[in-house]
């Protein structure tokens, strides 16, 4: 719809989802739990950009990004929810 070439845009479950290669950007708005839950997938990603996050759940959130190894760029905040950029080791 914006005219962007070379990106690749998928929708679908994301527990099934069993990335090939390395993925340039990964985007997931998800609630917080099947965000931890997904975390070995999306570090296929090297830049992450995920929202869906409760604020009073957002200490448990960037733990299990940290403990996974993963690097916190930005987290964003707009009323009840938290955003994350994040990437990649």
């Amino acid at each position: 719809m914006n005219k962007i070439d070379n990106v690749d845009f998928r929708v679908g479950d994301v527990r099934r989802w069993k990335p090939a290669h390395r993925i340039d950007i990964v985007t997931a708005n998800l609630f917080s739990q099947l965000l931890i839950e997904i975390l070995p997938k999306l570090k296929r990603g090297r830049w992450l950009i995920l929202s869906g996050v409760l604020r009073d759940q957002e200490k448990e959130f960037i733990y299990a990004l940290r403990r996974s190894k993963i690097d916190i760029v930005q987290v964003r905040r707009r009323g009840k929810w938290s955003a994350v950029l994040a990437k990649t080791i």
